[in-house]
């Protein structure tokens, strides 16, 4: 395992395993914590450039959809206004008589 000299790991042995929880747990307790209740959750990219998205990448979806399971990857851009907050608002057009939505999230839990 190597350090950036900032307390984050730059990289490490994939069997550290033990190791890389026991520093990532020292290094959350040194942090400071906030509560929620006192802060205001933005998307983690403010302005991305550009936003590339997969769609009906996974089996429920394809199903929920009706439609057959695509030969190749649908990729497709999307605006950069579409990463919001939990709480921000969201504009929906005029001529729009319904708004579509989808979150996405990443966690990592523990370790295998």
């Amino acid at each position: 395992m190597s350090s950036s000299g900032s307390g984050r790991v730059a990289s490490c042995d994939p069997d550290a395993g033990d190791e890389v929880l026991a520093q990532a747990a020292s290094a959350a307790e040194s942090v400071p914590h906030f509560v929620v209740s006192g802060v205001t959750l933005e998307s983690p990219i403010l302005h991305p450039p550009q936003i590339f998205a997969v769609g009906l990448n996974y089996a429920d979806h394809v199903a929920e959809s009706g439609m057959e399971t695509p030969k190749f990857p649908m990729i497709f851009n999307t605006q950069y206004t579409s990463a919001r907050g939990p709480s921000a608002s969201i504009h929906r057009p005029a001529y729009s008589t319904a708004l579509d939505y989808e979150g996405e999230l990443a966690v990592v839990i523990g370790k295998s």
